[in-house]
């Protein structure tokens, strides 16, 4: 199962106060679910004498307890997303945009290619039938399933070329054969 976290920022006061509201709720609501191997241990249901019905109570009471523990990370983390400000998040934030939108735009393009079974399958088709399919593109090495069984699409960037004479002009350095001046420090420095 793939990890998915939201992207959801709560911006105006009444989106974090409602956010809150909902947390709360969902912590809350799964508190019961939480207490429910804890009720039945204070009620005396496990007993050593019964211990078939005393194994049997604590596998019943397992999914309660782990719903209830995902109830109440799932309202605390909401809790915690509305206070924590979008400015803090932003100042976290690892991503450093490196050029405009403009710049990039119509860089990358994805083209559907039929159905690809698998990574093998990708890398076995890619030299064979995609790698100069389209003149001034090449391919990505990224692929993806958009219909299982009936579409996949490959990425392709563009090729950028530039020639020696697009490149700025690099500093010339003169290189000399003579003898380089013994260096004194300014505290040797004689003030005659």
């Amino acid at each position: 199962m793939v990890g998915m976290q939201s992207d959801f920022i709560p911006e105006s006061p009444v989106e974090k106060i409602g956010m809150i509201f909902v947390g709360l709720f969902f912590f809350c609501f799964g508190l019961p679910f939480t207490m429910v191997p804890f009720m039945l241990l204070s009620d005396g249901v496990f007993d050593l004498d019964y211990l078939g019905v005393s194994i049997f109570m604590l596998a019943f009471s397992a999914p309660f307890f782990l719903a209830g523990i995902g109830m109440n990370f799932m309202g605390l983390r909401m809790i915690s997303k509305a206070i924590i400000t979008s400015e803090d998040s932003m100042l976290n934030n690892d991503t450093v945009p490196i050029s405009t939108l403009e710049e990039w735009e119509g860089m990358n393009m994805d083209v559907e290619v039929g159905p690809i079974w698998s990574h093998d399958d990708y890398l076995i088709r890619k030299d064979r039938e995609w790698a100069n399919a389209i003149p001034g593109w090449e391919l990505t090495g990224q692929w993806r399933t958009t219909v299982p069984g009936k579409m996949s699409v490959v990425g392709y960037k563009k090729i950028i070329e530039e020639s020696i004479d697009t490149l700025p002009d690099l500093p010339k350095y003169e290189h000399s054969e003579s003898e380089p001046e013994e260096k004194v420090n300014w505290w040797e420095e004689n003030s005659d």
